[in-house]
């Protein structure tokens, strides 16, 4: 979910910077522009630099412990809770709105394919140029162009040229890039306002050099005097579109922009750093969010797909196994070949067995209890800073007093200097009701 709101940030920025310069003459860099700052928003979440980032050892980093399960059949209803997570949902709702979007597209363009069909077609090297009966429509799909029987003379060989230009400079592949994003990303209303956009600027280029041959006045005249119905069709190329003539005659009048109007596409450099920023020097928010235990609704959630990045870049207090040089050694591990999965190990086993579950049967808990915990190892190998939340107070204090009685360690050095490290710890549990003596 992150990702998608990052996406609709970048595109909202750029667009933002867009109005800086889109009423400039420059057409084709506005073009590419708008194209590239498009498939730039889906690429920048995922670019981090680590000139951004700090060289020195990252401080405040929690290191998550894998899941403390007591009893066999526990981790089976955890697993199953959490196929239900209601971000399920939020995919079903998008698969269902791109599947409408596309039902949509395909009509439209069933209805393109099947006119191209009945109609006449005359074909050339160039285009294929479909004649529509009693109509004064014109417009162009990819190499094809329609046009109405009712256009004649010097007004149908201006259209038609104008029509050919679109072909020429393929606006269509374009269009049908946003098209794919309206299916894709249909909540996004900043794509709908990027295919605008381009469809404006379609006009624009086609117009520029349309008044190269047949002059200024000729041309608006031509524009004004003959205002079409056409199909609405989001994806198709139009000569004559009501709600941008005001803006077209505008850009046909207007003068070229001089050069140095250029400089203006120099702020794309600080938006794009900042951006870069942005994505090299966050927290990892979106993983954070899917893995940090949190209390909802008096119940302690626990996400067990934690990713090693999330590991390792979670800023919150300590030093991650994958930045110390030597991690905290639990008792017996000395010699352990991979230390950290030693310390996990210990760490669960150790849990396990002094935790007192039958607490929960005496305060008349029932079914699967969650709980998380939070303690570091300091640089004299010490456990400290224990933190519990849990639903019940009881239970919130008997995990305390386990993590209280955690061992004594070796603590984690790193340059040669003892450092600290923060650990996470979910434990979960489940309460028979049925149970009478406690395992």
């Amino acid at each position: 979910m992150i990702y998608i709101l990052e996406i609709i940030m970048f595109q909202m920025l750029f667009l933002a910077l867009y109005y800086m310069f889109k009423n400039e003459t420059f057409f084709n860099y506005n073009r590419i522009y708008l194209l590239g700052t498009s498939v730039l928003s889906y690429v920048l979440p995922f670019v981090k630099f680590d000139a951004f980032r700090t060289t020195s050892l990252p401080i405040n980093t929690i290191n998550m412990l894998p899941t403390v399960f007591i009893g066999d059949t526990t981790q089976n209803l955890v697993n199953n809770t959490n196929t239900n997570s209601f971000s399920w949902d939020w995919w079903y709702l998008l698969l269902l709105g791109s599947t409408v979007m596309l039902v949509i597209f395909t009509v439209k363009l069933w209805k393109l394919i099947k006119l191209s069909k009945n109609e006449l077609v005359t074909k050339s090297e160039e285009v294929r140029l479909v004649t529509i009966k009693n109509s004064q429509s014109a417009f162009s799909f990819f190499n094809w162009i329609f046009m109405g029987d009712q256009l004649k003379g010097e007004e149908r060989e201006i259209i038609l040229a104008h029509e050919l230009i679109h072909v020429k400079q393929k606006h269509s592949v374009d269009l049908l890039f946003f098209e794919i994003q309206r299916i894709v990303c249909w909540f996004n209303p900043l794509v709908y306002q990027y295919q605008k956009e381009i469809q404006s600027l379609h006009e624009f280029i086609v117009d520029n050099q349309m008044i190269q041959k047949s002059g200024k006045q000729e041309y608006c005249k031509n524009i004004l005097t003959q205002l079409l119905n056409v199909p609405k069709l989001s994806f198709v190329n139009t000569f004559y579109k009501k709600s941008i003539i005001k803006k077209r005659i505008a850009m046909i009048t207007k003068k070229e922009s001089k050069s140095t109007a250029r400089l203006k596409y120099a702020f794309i450099i600080p938006v794009l750093m900042g951006m870069l920023f942005y994505t090299s020097c966050q927290q990892n928010e979106k993983e954070v969010e899917e893995q940090v235990l949190e209390l909802k609704d008096g119940k302690v959630f626990v996400k067990e797909n934690i990713s090693e990045t999330a590991k390792r870049d979670m800023l919150i207090e300590g030093v991650p196994f994958a930045a110390v040089q030597n991690p905290a050694v639990f008792p017996g591990c000395e010699d352990a070949e991979d230390l950290k999965k030693c310390f996990s190990d210990k760490v669960s086993k150790y849990i396990s067995q002094n935790f007192d579950i039958g607490l929960a049967e005496e305060l008349g808990l029932t079914g699967v209890q969650r709980m998380a915990g939070m303690f570091k190892v300091d640089v004299n190998g010490n456990v400290t800073d224990i933190k519990v939340r849990s639903v019940n107070p009881d239970l919130k204090e008997e995990f305390e007093r386990v993590l209280e009685s955690l061992p004594q360690m070796e603590p984690a050095t790193h340059d040669g200097e003892k450092v600290s490290m923060l650990f996470s710890l979910p434990l979960v549990f489940k309460v028979d009701a049925k149970t009478e003596e406690k395992k």
